[in-house]
């Protein structure tokens, strides 16, 4: 299809794309609605990629994921092998749609449904067997299973959609519909933050081993909504595929698209410690109300300088507190802006707490500077320990005076 002289212009402009599906079908010149039938596209990444119009006719599509894949009845998928692909669980909607004149009349009752009534239905038929629903009844296993998969990506009641999830493993009878189903998911449904969040954590959780899976949520990484991004790092943090991955991973999450990301992964984390580890990770060394434009960076947190500075902050407050309780006047107006060297080094300290509580992040801390994170992670075991043991203190304190 390509002369050997076009070759190398060919390739020059491949090295300048993404390297995404339809990038290479323009540059290479294919025919979508051709070249491909009948073709071996096993395990290839449709990310981004608008399949409609393409004829897979008889194609292996084995093994292929993506995340934001548009495809619909214009693409053709005959004959296509699609086993443990983005594409089986659609596939499966289309042909029930196609050969079933009830089933879109069993969709629309359950998309539009009583929520309390449908979720008891969804609840009774796959946890006991049983079926209480009118409509629904004469419906097979197979119907109930893909009218559900496409049930749950829909836009429901919140109601129906918490038994749906709680139900997963029912609805896909078996481990490999439930792959396909997160594939599926995470290609077509991007663009919808609720369900991807719930997805993406269930996917890391049952399949954070699977390479594909994993494929399919490291390209997540990137997806536009920062929503998504935040869960597809917090979700692949949990699983090996991180490690497997971690070059790849840090580079990513330490873009500049991703900084309001881990700010906010950072004051959660300080927050859930206490307000003081609050008050060391932004210059203004405020304990509560912060923004997260004030909240310090990973690369800067830990120096000296910026330490200082809070430090500084946190030792002019204390003295402005202390004349105003004690109404005392100091007349070594020196004292004010003092600070010692114990000062920023306890503002440092904390800093290191906090960074080995913050999801994601202390990942790298531990392995950019493992001694100071050992230490760090010592020190906040111990106080943990300390807190549990005042408050079993006090429990016990007042059942003795009961």
């Amino acid at each position: 299809m390509l002369s050997s002289s076009d070759l190398p212009d060919v390739f020059e402009a491949i090295a300048g794309t993404t390297g995404g599906f339809c990038d290479l079908v323009k540059l290479l010149r294919l025919d979508p609605s051709q070249d491909f039938v009948f073709s071996n596209l096993r395990e290839v990444d449709f990310s981004n990629a608008d399949l409609r119009g393409f004829d897979f006719t008889g194609a292996d599509l084995r093994d292929c994921y993506g995340t934001d894949v548009i495809f619909d009845d214009t693409t053709i998928l005959e004959m296509a092998d699609v086993q443990g692909s983005c594409f089986a669980t659609y596939r499966r909607e289309r042909l029930l749609f196609l050969s079933k004149r009830g089933a879109s009349i069993m969709y629309e009752a359950l998309r539009v449904g009583d929520p309390y009534e449908v979720s008891n239905w969804i609840h009774s038929r796959l946890a006991d067997g049983l079926d209480r629903h009118p409509i629904l009844r004469k419906a097979d296993d197979e119907t109930v299973t893909i009218l559900c998969q496409k049930l749950l990506t829909d836009e429901i009641d919140l109601t129906k959609r918490a038994d749906l999830f709680y139900n997963l493993r029912g609805i896909t009878r078996s481990p490999e519909s439930l792959r396909e189903l997160l594939l599926d998911v995470l290609a077509r449904h991007v663009r919808n933050t609720p369900v991807m969040q719930k997805f993406i954590f269930i996917a890391g959780s049952m399949y954070g081993g699977d390479q594909l899976v994993g494929q399919a949520l490291l390209t997540l990484t990137k997806a536009q909504n920062e929503q998504v991004r935040e869960t597809a790092f917090l979700t692949l943090s949990r699983t090996s595929f991180f490690l497997s991955n971690f070059a790849q991973l840090r580079s990513s999450f330490m873009n500049d698209a991703n900084r309001n990301i881990r700010q906010r992964l950072l004051m959660t984390s300080a927050l859930s410690l206490d307000r003081r580890s609050l008050s060391v990770i932004n210059l203004n060394a405020s304990l509560s109300d912060v923004s997260i434009n004030n909240i310090l960076d990973y690369n800067e947190l830990l120096v000296e300088g910026l330490a200082a500075q809070i430090a500084t902050t946190l030792k002019q407050r204390a003295y402005e507190n202390e004349r105003r309780i004690k109404g005392e006047n100091p007349s070594d107006s020196s004292r004010r802006g003092a600070i010692s060297v114990k000062d920023a080094t306890m503002v440092i300290a904390r800093q290191e707490e906090v960074l080995c509580a913050t999801p994601v992040i202390k990942l790298f801390f531990a392995t950019d500077q493992p001694e100071r994170y050992k230490k760090a992670l010592a020190r906040l075991k111990s106080k943990n320990a300390d807190h549990r043991r005042k408050v079993e203190g006090r429990i016990a304190h007042g059942m003795a005076r009961k």
